[in-house]
């Protein structure tokens, strides 16, 4: 069920103003090569095997190793834990994602040939996938400064160490990065205020100007929601990296005024115009990576969105205008 509708009011005689709105609601699709991904290499229950084609044959078909529903299993011995650490992506349901989208303005003819447009333009999802959503991450002992979201111990484990997460995670056998869900439990929510200045081509001018000022804000901005503690969605909802908050553009077409009577040169130099496309627009925000983060729920940074990263976060007492320096962005 995805209702649409539409409206556009003239509100005056003279047809120079017009309100026009909409709102409706949109179905997304899912790419199967997240579901395949899934099923291939869904570990213990399925395996996968390099086949090198070069060198393989009838007596000596699997170079890798042969086809086996690997065991899963973990060896937890006070701070020394071992275990099979799988890394395997899953998905136990699919959702479909849901976008609703909706918009309001007004254009006026202010001068003849020449419209303003104003207008209100918002859209919202939810059921967003979220690509190899990591669900394993280790669970916190209360230790020290970790008094919230901790247990006195978990799994017979008294303390946090980078060697025991594994043995702290929800599903044992499974590396605190490698039960990856390809998940629909993404949200976005983007709002904006559009404003634009048209001239219709005529004299040998027509120009556009249009200037956007929008924020967009989801807890899946990148690949996956694996930022920090990846089970807490809502400490990754903010910015996503491709906003502009500002954005500028002006295009422009401007016939020259070049006519001969001369079949020639009318031909070859005339009727010539110039034509072009300005664009300003602010920078998207930044998200600056902590490699030493993660550490403590077994996802240390790898360079993959896919295992988990840490954003850097500030220190007790500082604020974001403490973030900025004078001086060269070399120094």
């Amino acid at each position: 069920f995805a209702p649409r509708i539409g409206f556009a009011w003239q509100p005056v005689s003279s047809g120079r103003l017009v309100v026009r709105g909409g709102v409706g609601l949109f179905y997304d699709r899912i790419g199967i090569n997240r579901m395949v991904h899934a099923v291939q290499e869904g570990r213990p229950y399925a395996d996968t095997t390099a086949l090198v084609h070069e060198t393989a044959s009838l007596a000596n078909l699997y170079q890798d190793r042969p086809l086996a529903l690997l065991p899963r299993w973990i060896n937890i011995q006070g701070n020394n834990v071992t275990g099979s650490d799988f890394n395997s992506p899953f998905y136990d349901r699919v959702q479909t994602p849901l976008v609703r989208q909706y918009n309001l303005g007004i254009q006026y003819e202010f001068i003849r040939n020449y419209v303003a447009e104003v207008a209100y333009v918002g859209s919202s999802g939810i059921n967003i996938a979220n690509y190899n959503h990591n669900i394993n991450p280790a669970g916190l002992v209360c230790q020290g400064v970790i008094t919230t979201n901790c247990a006195s111990s978990i799994n017979g484990i008294t303390n946090n160490t980078t060697g025991n997460a594994r043995g702290r995670v929800r599903y044992l056998g499974f590396a605190p990065f490698g039960l990856q869900q390809n998940g629909f439990d993404g949200v976005y929510n983007y709002n904006s205020l559009q404003t634009t200045v048209r001239k219709n081509f005529s004299r040998g001018l027509g120009f556009q100007a249009s200037y956007t000022w929008s924020k967009n804000l989801s807890n899946v901005g990148f690949d996956a929601a694996n930022l920090n503690l990846t089970t807490d969605m809502w400490q990754q909802y903010g910015q996503t990296p491709y906003s502009r908050p500002h954005r500028f553009v002006f295009s422009y077409q401007y016939q020259l005024p070049f006519n001969f009577e001369n079949k020639i040169l009318q031909n070859s130099i005339g009727g010539w115009s110039v034509s072009g496309l300005t664009t300003f627009q602010s920078g998207n925000p930044i998200t600056i990576i902590d490699s030493r983060g993660g550490s403590i729920y077994g996802t240390p940074f790898a360079g993959r969105i896919e295992e988990g990263v840490g954003r850097a976060e500030l220190a007790p007492g500082l604020t974001y205008a403490d973030i900025s320096t004078s001086g060269s962005v070399k120094d």
